[in-house]
C-alpha cells in the first residue's frame, strides 16, 4: 500500500529550517503523492505551506506538544490519535530526538525516523550530515542545496512592494543587507557595513533594501542612521514567502551567519555571506551563486577587502553593470 499520509516535525529556527529543505525534498521525491504535514515554527512554515514542500502545517505551540520531551511523559490521547493518522513520521532534533521518540513509540502505526540535526564531526556539513541519516529511512537526493518554491501571489507582492518604494531601476542594482542575524558576535560591525554602502553607492549608484527581522531593530536603526543620505529602504520582518520573493528581484545580497541569508541562497540570487565564530565549513550558506567571507585569525574582514569582493561579485552577475570608479 502507498504511503498516503507523512508527518514532519521541525522546529528549528529559519536557518535551521533552511538546511534541513534538501531533506524535505528528498522526501517528497520519494513520496510525491503522499500529503505532507509539517509542524514547527508558523512564521517559518510559511515558506513550505502550499509550496511543494508541505500540503499543510500545524503549529508547535500546542500545550500537549510538550509531553513528548518529558522523560517521565506520555502522549496524550488526542495527540496520540493525531500521530497516528500518519504512515510515516520524521523527527529532526537534536539530543532530545532520543526521549521524542521514546515517547512516541507507544503510539500505534507509524514508522519513526529520527534525523539528528547538528553533527559533532566538525568537517562536515550540517546539510551532508542530515542526508546520511535520512537515507537510511529510503530517501535519497543527490542535490545538496536548499531551494525555495514560491507562488505567484508571493512574487505579486514582491514587486508591488518594490513599485511602490521604486526599489527597481532598469539601470541601478538593487543590493539587500542585513545587519543582523540574532546573536551580536556573528555581526559585522554596523559601522563596516555603513563603509561598504557609501562607497557602493559612490560606485554603483545603487538602491540599498535594509532587512529588519524580529531582533534586528537596533543594527538597522544604526545602519539606517549612518548611511543617511543614501537610497535605502527598510523592510521589517515581512511574511518569509514575501521576503524570499523580494530576495529574487535584488541583484545582490549581504548578510551575516544568519537564517536570512540562508533565505537568500536558496532563492538563487549573488550572496555575499560574512561569517565570524561560526564554522562555515558546517554552517555555510549553500548556493550556486554564494561567497563565503570568513574571519581570518579572529579579525573581519574590512570594509575595503569587501568593496572589492562585492564589486567583483556584482560584475559577474550584472555584465553591463556600469561603475563610477573616478568617484572614489
Amino acid at each position: 500500500m502507498p504511503v498516503q499520509h507523512i508527518l514532519i516535525i521541525h522546529q528549528g529556527a529559519l536557518g535551521d529550517l533552511i538546511v534541513s529543505l534538501p531533506c524535505f525534498y528528498a522526501i517528497r521525491s520519494a513520496f510525491p503523492e503522499a500529503v505532507i504535514e509539517v509542524i514547527g515554527y508558523p512564521r517559518h512554515l510559511s515558506l513550505l505551506d502550499q509550496r511543494f514542500y508541505a500540503d499543510a502545517v500545524c503549529s508547535a505551540d500546542r500545550a500537549d506538544m510538550a509531553s513528548l520531551y518529558s522523560e517521565q511523559g506520555q502522549v496524550p490521547p488526542d495527540l496520540s490519535a493525531y500521530f497516528e493518522e500518519f504512515e510515516k513520521i520524521f523527527y529532526f532534533g537534536g539530543n532530545a530526538g532520543k526521549t521524542v521518540l521514546q515517547n512516541m513509540a507507544a503510539v500505534h502505526g507509524p514508522e519513526l525516523f529520527h534525523i539528528k540535526t547538528f553533527s559533532e564531526n566538525k568537517n562536515m556539513h550540517v546539510i551532508d550530515y542530515q542526508l546520511d541519516q535520512l537515507q537510511a529511512s529510503g530517501c535519497y537526493t543527490a542535490d545538496k542545496t536548499p531551494r525555495i518554491f514560491l507562488l505567484d501571489g508571493d512574487r505579486k507582492e514582491a514587486k508591488t512592494f518594490l513599485a511602490h518604494h521604486e526599489g527597481k531601476g532598469s539601470c541601478r542594482p538593487l543590493i539587500a543587507l542585513h545587519p543582523g542575524s540574532g546573536s551580536a558576535k556573528k555581526n559585522w560591525p554596523v559601522r563596516y557595513y555603513a563603509a561598504l554602502v557609501h562607497s557602493l553607492h559612490r560606485i554603483t549608484h545603487g538602491v540599498f533594501l535594509l532587512i529588519e527581522g524580529p531582533a534586528d531593530e537596533q543594527p538597522v536603526a544604526q545602519l539606517k542612521k549612518e548611511v543617511d543620505g543614501v537610497p535605502a529602504m527598510i523592510l521589517q520582518a515581512p511574511a518569509l514567502p514575501v521576503l524570499a520573493a523580494i530576495l529574487q528581484e535584488c541583484n545582490l545580497y549581504i548578510g551575516n551567519d544568519g537564517g536570512i541569508t540562508h533565505l537568500a541562497a536558496a532563492a538563487n540570487i549573488p550572496v555575499v555571506a560574512i561569517f565570524g565564530p561560526s564554522d562555515s565549513r558546517v554552517w555555510g550558506p549553500r548556493g550556486e551563486k554564494v561567497r563565503i567571507v570568513d574571519r581570518a585569525d579572529g579579525t573581519w574582514v574590512n570594509p575595503a577587502a569587501m568593496l572589492d569582493i562585492v564589486l567583483t561579485t556584482l560584475a559577474q552577475n550584472i555584465p553591463a553593470l556600469q561603475l563610477d570608479n573616478g568617484s572614489e
